[in-house]
């Protein structure tokens, strides 16, 4: 019995495999601007021709303007239900504390 050909190969052709592709190389001399620039005109005329990747990228934007307000009301809320207003210690106490305790 022979061991799979994933087990065979190196890392690389694993990642292959899965359908990972390698990251590009820059052609020499171009400035990361421009290929970040490039990476997004590929991505963008990549979801105007498939129509699913547009409702993909239109629900993610409508979930997050839509959790926008309720993430900047958290921390009001937080503060003015845990009581260090009347405690005296500054916000930026509780909100360490908050952290710390996970």
């Amino acid at each position: 019995m022979t061991a799979p050909a994933s087990w065979r190969s190196g890392p690389h052709d694993r990642d292959h495999a899965r359908g990972e592709l390698p990251p590009a190389a820059r052609p020499e001399g171009e400035r990361l601007r421009h290929g970040l620039v490039r990476t997004f005109k590929d991505g963008m005329s990549e979801v105007r021709t498939q129509r699913i990747l547009l409702l993909i990228l239109a629900v993610a934007a409508l979930h997050g303007a839509s959790t926008e307000g309720f993430d900047r009301l958290a921390d009001l809320h937080f503060l003015s239900t845990s009581g260090c207003r009347r405690s005296g210690a500054q916000p930026v106490v509780w909100f360490g504390c908050s952290t710390a305790s996970g």
